[in-house]
Formats: structure tokens, sequence, C-alpha cells
């Protein structure tokens, strides 16, 4: 009855949403990217044509990467559903979820962008999401999800807050400042509130953060209340080889470190093709390809790319696993 219940209020939200999905705004020019209603700044068009067009492009490679999420429709509409506003400098950050019209006015900004995605200025939204921070937009739409669908109150979300204070969880951590560099920092921005600690560990449920833990196998290893807490709002994101779990199956990636060569072994008479691909700090794919010879070990060779961080994954009838690489 609980799940029915649950199922039936995420339904009415989104037919709630549908509503603000063709928002217009004058000043604003529509674009439909990937399933998104996104309203770009008519003057950022006018005055600054190729950056625009260039964060056009962008945005729309990161919605194609969050519509590709293995996540319910119902969820997945409810952020499509959630408008985005694109704007050439607003504001000297990159990009805000605004939740209160009242705010909006009182600070000069236009009353349509309430329960919207800000876009605040397109240069710092191309540098940082380049830089270190590629999942900056799903960063924004999941404080949308968090107030639109949970009303930012869900107790999984404050147990793992509190959890994670309670344990000093979130102090001291690496941070990625870009380019595979890292330093030590002492807090987290996971920390400066509930709200923004779940836009972070969904990040790192997803994709990548830039603080620690940056990864799905990093947030499950360090902070697993925030973890169940993501695998409870989000779902399991993870699928299964018929009849067998893919993370039970033998992948053997070596050497890890590497120089550039790397290896993988699979252990499973029953996989007779595996796509890959190598996936950069900025969510970049710099190498793809596809094997049919799985009875001896793959290779891959990323020698010509720059020492860092990367993932690899493997795919395999449409289920996937991801494996972090470091490159030196």
């Amino acid at each position: 009855m609980k799940q029915i219940s649950t199922y039936v209020l995420l339904l009415l939200c989104l037919l709630n949403f549908k509503s603000n999905a063709q928002l217009t705004v004058n000043g604003y020019t529509n674009y439909t990217l990937s399933g998104f209603n996104v309203l770009v700044e008519d003057a950022a068009i006018t005055n600054n044509t190729l950056l625009t067009n260039d964060a056009i492009d962008l945005l729309e490679i990161k919605l194609i990467e969050i519509s590709q999420f293995n996540i319910d429709p119902i969820k997945l509409d409810s952020l499509k559903a959630v408008p985005i506003f694109m704007d050439w400098n607003t504001t000297t950050g990159a990009a805000q979820y605004h939740p209160s019209e009242g705010w909006l006015i009182a600070n000069g900004y236009i009353p349509e962008k309430a329960m919207c995605v800000e876009i605040s200025n397109i240069s710092n939204f191309i540098n940082w999401t380049n830089q270190n921070q590629p999942y900056m937009v799903l960063h924004e739409l999941a404080h949308a999800y968090h107030h639109r669908v949970l009303n930012f109150n869900s107790p999984a979300i404050t147990n793992a807050f509190n959890n994670a204070i309670s344990n000093n969880l979130y102090t001291n951590v690496s941070y990625h400042t870009g380019g595979g560099n890292y330093i030590n920092q002492p807090t987290a921005y996971a920390l400066n509130n509930e709200k923004e600690y779940f836009a972070e560990i969904t990040e790192a449920y997803f994709g990548l953060n830039d603080y620690f833990p940056f990864d799905y196998n990093d947030l499950n290893n360090y902070d697993l209340v925030g973890f169940n807490a993501a695998l409870f709002v989000w779902g399991d994101i993870t699928l299964s080889i018929p009849s067998s779990d893919i993370n039970a199956i033998e992948w053997t990636v070596f050497p890890n470190p590497t120089k550039g060569l790397i290896l993988i072994d699979i252990d499973d008479s029953n996989i007779d093709r595996i796509e890959y691909e190598v996936i950069d700090i900025q969510g970049r794919i710099i190498l793809t390809s596809v094997s049919n010879n799985i009875g001896s070990p793959i290779e891959l060779n990323i020698t010509n790319a720059p020492n860092g961080l990367y993932f690899l994954r493997l795919v395999q009838d449409n289920r996937s696993k991801r494996f972090k690489i470091t490159k030196e």
C-alpha cells in the first residue's frame, strides 16, 4: 500500500509539473534539448553568439547523459519537467536552482524562474563544467527534485545528513581542482546544509563529484547511510546480466595505475561482445570501441592522454560496470 501511494504521489507531482514544462518568457528563446525545456536569453544569443551556442551544445550533452540514466521513467520525467534558463551573466557563479519566487522578486530576478534551474553565467558554466564539475547540471536538478517532488522533506536524506555530521564525515577530504590535480580541504561542500548534501551525493551516485567521495563506489564505501539514501530516492541504478549479477563476474583491469596500456580480462564464457569507453574527469569520452574476442584480454591504449583520473565503462547487453583508472 505504501509503495502504491508513493507511486501515485510521484505521478500527481509529474502531472502538476507538466503545466510548467513548456514555459515561455519574453526575452528568451525556447530550445528542447533531450526532452528538457531550455530558455536561452535572447541578448546572450545576439551579443555573444559563439560562446552561447557552445553553452547550448554543452548543456545538450549533459542533458542527453542525464536522460540515459537508469532510473524510473517517472523520476526522469520529473527532472525533464524542470525548466532550465540560460543567461549570459546574472551572477558570478555558474548555476542555481531557485526555490522561492519571493526571493527572486526581492533580488531583482524575473518571477518566472521560480522552481527552475538557471545557468547564470555562460562562461563559468563552460569553464567549470570542463574543469572539475562535469555534473553541475545534475546537481541543480537534484535540488529541483528535492524541492518539487520531495518538498525538501525526506527522512532518508535528513537522517543521512545528520549521520554524516555525527560521524565527522566529509571533513579533511580530497578535492579535485582540475586536470587530475587534488588538494585537501577541511570540509566538503556537502556539509553546507542538507540540500547541498543531497545534491553532492547525487553527483557521486550517478557520475563524478569534485569533492570526495567522488563516485558511486566511493560513496558506497565512505558514506553507506548517504549511499542508501541516494538508493532510496533514485532507485538502484545498476543493472544485472541475466542469470548473474554483473558485479559478480570477475573483471580484471590491469595495470592500474597505468602508463597508458590497459588490459581487461573477463572470466565469463557467456559473454561474447563487450562495448567499452574511457571517460576523462570532465565526463568526455576519449576512447570507445567494441570487442568480440572475449577469449583473450582486451587491450586499450590511452598513452597519448594526459596523466590523471579516468573512468573505464564496460557495457554488455545494455548493462554496464565502471572502473576508476589512474594514468601516471
